[in-house]
Order: C-alpha cells, then sequence, then structure tokens
C-alpha cells in the first residue's frame, strides 16, 4: 500500500489530534444555534470544517445512472489568538481543498481528483461578499437564494455543474446544538444537512457531456475535535427511501474493527426528525472487495439494523470500487443500493458510503 501523509488525512475528516489543537480554536459545545445565513457560510474560529454534496443521477434521455461527490474543506492553520497583521499576502489563515468524484454505474468505472489552494491572493476562500459560500479557483459553491445552491467543478478529465433545490427544511443531528462523536464529553461538532434535494444539470467525462437530474445530500459541519482513544476510522452513511424518508447514520471503529460509538437521524416524509442515541443502530459488515492496486479491504455490502424504529436495512455499493485515491488521502466513498423493511413493510432506495481508516489507523497519529 502507498504511504500517505497521515496529517493530511486527518485534516480532510475534520478529526484532527490533540496536539494540533491550540486552546484559542473554539470548540464545539452545547447550546449552539444555528442562524441563517451565518452557518452556511465558514468559521474560522474552529480548526476545520466542510461543505459535502453527494448524489444520484440518471440522464435524461437514456437514464444512465452515476454517483458524484463534491466536497469543499476548510482546515485552520492560524488560530484566532495568533492572527497578528500579516505583513505578506503569501501568509494564511487556512488552507483550503477540494475532492470531486463520479461514479459511471453503467460503464462501472470510478473517476477522483482533487484541488489544494493557500487561498492567497483571493484564489480560495468561503463568504466573498456575493453569493459564493465557497471557492477554490473555479470551483465554486454557490447559494443563489435561500434553500437553493449551485455546485461547479471541472478540469481536462472531468466536470459537473448541478443546481440543487432543498426540498425539506434543514436538519440538525445530535441535539442542543452538537453531534457527539464519542460517549465522552467534548468529542463533538455543529452539524446540519439538506438531506433531499433536487438536482439538475450536467457532467462530463473526457469529451462526453451527459444532461443529468436526480437527488442529492448536502452536509454542513464544523469542529474543533478529537478521536477517542482506540479510534481507527469511521463508517456513514446517507440514504434516501421512498416514501420521502431519509436516514443518516454513523459508527467510529476501534482498531480490532469493533464499534466504539454509534449515532444517526431519521427524517420522515414531513421534515419531522428523530435523533438515533449511542447503541441504538447496529451495523453488520458483509461481503468484503479488496482493491489490487492498494491492497486495502473495504466492506462493501452492509447491514444497519434499528429494532426501536423496526428499521433493518441492506446497503449495498452500486460498483465495488469507488475508493478516491487522491494525492493527500485515500479513503472509500460511493453510490449505494438500498433495500430493506419498515414495520414489517418492504423499502427501498438508494444512498452514499463513506468509509475511513481501513488502510491503516488514524493512531498513527497520536
Amino acid at each position: 500500500m502507498r504511504e500517505i501523509p497521515w496529517l493530511l488525512f486527518a485534516v480532510a475528516f475534520a478529526f484532527p489530534l490533540a496536539p494540533s489543537l491550540p486552546a484559542q480554536w473554539q470548540k464545539s459545545a452545547p447550546g449552539w444555534e444555528y442562524v441563517f445565513p451565518r452557518d452556511e457560510s465558514a468559521h474560522p474560529d474552529f480548526k476545520t470544517e466542510w461543505w459535502y454534496f453527494t448524489g444520484n443521477l440518471r440522464e435524461d434521455s437514456t437514464g444512465r445512472r452515476f454517483g458524484y461527490q463534491l466536497t469543499f474543506f476548510r482546515q485552520g492553520i492560524r488560530p484566532p489568538g495568533q492572527r497578528p497583521p500579516a505583513k505578506s499576502a503569501f501568509v494564511t489563515d487556512h488552507f483550503w481543498f477540494a475532492h470531486f468524484a463520479i461514479s459511471d454505474l453503467e460503464a462501472r468505472k470510478f473517476h477522483a481528483t482533487e484541488t489544494i489552494s493557500r487561498g492567497v491572493f483571493g484564489e480560495a476562500g468561503s463568504g466573498g461578499g456575493d453569493d459564493r459560500l465557497v471557492w477554490i479557483g473555479d470551483w465554486t459553491l454557490r447559494q443563489p437564494k435561500p434553500g437553493s445552491y449551485a455546485l461547479s467543478a471541472t478540469n481536462q478529465d472531468m466536470a459537473i455543474q448541478l443546481g440543487l433545490t432543498s426540498k425539506k427544511p434543514p436538519v440538525f443531528h445530535g441535539e442542543d446544538g452538537i453531534s457527539a462523536k464519542s460517549p465522552d464529553a467534548g468529542n463533538a461538532s455543529h452539524y446540519f444537512s439538506h438531506t433531499r434535494l433536487d438536482s439538475k444539470g450536467s457532467l462530463r467525462l473526457g469529451s462526453r457531456s451527459f444532461t443529468v437530474q436526480g437527488t442529492s445530500w448536502f452536509d454542513r459541519e464544523w469542529s474543533t475535535s478529537v478521536l477517542g482513544q482506540g479510534v481507527s476510522g469511521w463508517d456513514w452513511f446517507s440514504i434516501h427511501l421512498d416514501q420521502n424518508v431519509e436516514v443518516m447514520l454513523f459508527q467510529l471503529r476501534r482498531t480490532d474493527g469493533s464499534s466504539a460509538f454509534t449515532s444517526g437521524t431519521l427524517i420522515e416524509s414531513d421534515g419531522t426528525t428523530r435523533r438515533l442515541k449511542h447503541g441504538e443502530i447496529r451495523f453488520t459488515a458483509g461481503k468484503i472487495w479488496k482493491n489490487a492496486q492498494t491492497g486495502v479491504s473495504y466492506p462493501i455490502d452492509w447491514r444497519a439494523e434499528i429494532p426501536s424504529m423496526g428499521l433493518s436495512l441492506r446497503v449495498k455499493a452500486a460498483i465495488p470500487n469507488q475508493e478516491l485515491q487522491l494525492s493527500s488521502v485515500s479513503y472509500w466513498e460511493g453510490s449505494t443500493i438500498v433495500e430493506g423493511t419498515r414495520n414489517g413493510h418492504p423499502t427501498s432506495g438508494f444512498g452514499y458510503l463513506e468509509m475511513t481508516g481501513y488502510g491503516s489507523t488514524l493512531a498513527a497519529l497520536r
């Protein structure tokens, strides 16, 4: 397996470890009140944050299926208490990067790329005084009006342009303004989602373009947090079920593969939510796929059971190889097919799955 700069691995997923957390960084604490449009833009007093879009799309004319991910990250470099006026335009307080992937499900091919910027001379940032929420060069996330978004990313190999409209109010995960990441106090983030966005636009692979539409999920999260001792990675599920229902589930895994912490949210068709507490969700990993290039194995067939809600789901990768192999990090993130039962009645849908920490453990950073 190729070596990975583990510092960037932690940066990319918002769980930096204790040595990188100066006291000046604000930590996620109970009592946070979400305010819009403020919380759509950056929170520079926190160490890390992201704007995370995933979705399943179909070509208008043929029904050809695609999955996509486009995520913007901000990582703080200089904490609020260490930001004297810079004498050089090359000095920056933040580090910006983005990951972009398209899963061509009919061709069973996966394409991924990234962009990285220090943000000097306005090359990257958030809240530019217009409708841009975040940008890195010509990769942009815009908000033309509340509840609507415009995504754009392009390079010579692939591109995407989407307009997205939220069909439900934002969902606030956890309770009292925080989403816990551990049974212990202090490991948490501020986290909200738009769980069902109508999505229309175009994507390009090589020289071929497709007009597409479908459904997306937008996660917005920021924190100055740490993983608990013995945690190696996590598995995160976003699920669109029939009857206009959504589910977000995640677990943090110990180094021995067992579950250290679980949480989630069920969103009903009318937008009401039910928080899933630690221990309510049972995850079982099934079929394993091994990447012959990296030698890393990932479970691509999962069962998630929530007995308190009468919900039992099987989540399968739409295609096995959806591992992003980027210059700074490798992880699996891809489109899924979902089937199961709720209160004894069949249910089905689609979604996205992210799996980290399978190649090496985050403990390497401790």
